[in-house]
């Protein structure tokens, strides 16, 4: 299955795509393994969501699904998740609302060489080291999940970055996003201050898909098509590289990690889990539109 580039794409020739199917696997035998004995409605319930995301995605891959084909089997596999959690409809529904847009951010976002798989690499790592401060222990089901999740998508990043041989795909970016999501949310039901740390950790996608699609709402766009308007793009545009914006982000998700890490670990006030991320995505993204407006006013 190849990407052939185009006038929206950031890669200039074709590439395998789908290669987030391997770690997908992995996840898989995770949930069989370690999160059925703790939970068996949520193993049921994630891996029957796997299947069905899996499958309309790996077509999507290979040729085209409807965006409402799409978009249905997501509300599908989200519902099973809220109903195998346990949650009221009321908080099922505010809480699947999130875990279905951090889907679509993390697919929208799935841009540039080893973002998105790096991203949620991060994501991951900082789950699996909350937990383990908030339990002081490094086992259980929930943290062998969180690092073999690292683990897996650290082993398919040289794979797309800093040179992109393969690409996640939708099968991958679609089903990596969901499962990151549950993953976090799992966490959060089992140690219930970790929940300061769900908007925070995931933030990046948040903001970046968000701050962009009411952007393009605003400028009267088709804003469901693909486009080259996120911030990664622009400071692409802007002249750097793949391999410099990534690290860039990176830098900035490590960075608020371990800011998140020192608030949980001396039970700083719930401001400071809403203030870090604004804070460190806000002065990124203005940094990058500074660059990239001073950039367009550049002679050639």
């Amino acid at each position: 299955m190849w990407d052939q580039p185009n006038e929206r794409s950031s890669h200039q020739k074709p590439v395998l795509r789908g290669g987030g199917l391997a770690v997908v696997l992995v996840l898989a035998l995770v949930v069989i393994g370690w999160v059925h004995p703790e939970n068996s409605s949520l193993a049921y319930g994630w891996l029957g969501a796997l299947l069905l995301l899996g499958w309309v995605n790996f077509l999507d891959d290979r040729g085209h699904v409807a965006k409402r084909i799409r978009l249905l089997a997501q509300i599908i596999a989200v519902s099973t998740l809220m109903v195998a959690l346990g949650f009221s409809p009321a908080l099922g529904l505010g809480i699947g609302f999130l875990l279905l847009s951090f889907v679509n951010f993390v697919n929208f976002i799935d841009g540039i060489n080893g973002l998105a798989a790096g991203q949620l690499l991060l994501i991951a790592a900082g789950a699996a080291l909350f937990y383990s401060w908030q339990t002081g222990k490094f086992t259980g089901a929930h943290f062998v999940l969180a690092v073999a999740f690292a683990g897996a998508l650290a082993g398919f990043l040289p794979m797309n970055f800093p040179k992109p041989k393969m690409f996640l795909g939708d099968t991958g970016s679609v089903l990596l996003g969901f499962s990151c999501g549950v993953m976090i949310i799992w966490m959060c039901l089992d140690q219930p201050r970790m929940w300061l740390c769900l908007f925070p950790l995931c933030s990046y996608f948040f903001l970046e898909g968000g701050v962009t699609l009411v952007r393009r709402i605003i400028a009267g766009e088709k804003w469901w098509l693909p486009h080259r308007e996120h911030f990664f793009h622009r400071l692409i545009r802007s002249g750097w590289s793949h391999s410099k914006t990534t690290m860039v982000i990176w830098m900035v998700q490590v960075a608020l990690t371990l800011v998140l890490w020192r608030a949980l670990a001396v039970e700083a006030s719930v401001l400071w889990f809403w203030l870090a991320p604004l804070v460190a995505w806000g002065a990124f993204f203005g940094f990058t539109e500074t660059k990239f407006r001073r950039s367009r006013k550049e002679p050639n």
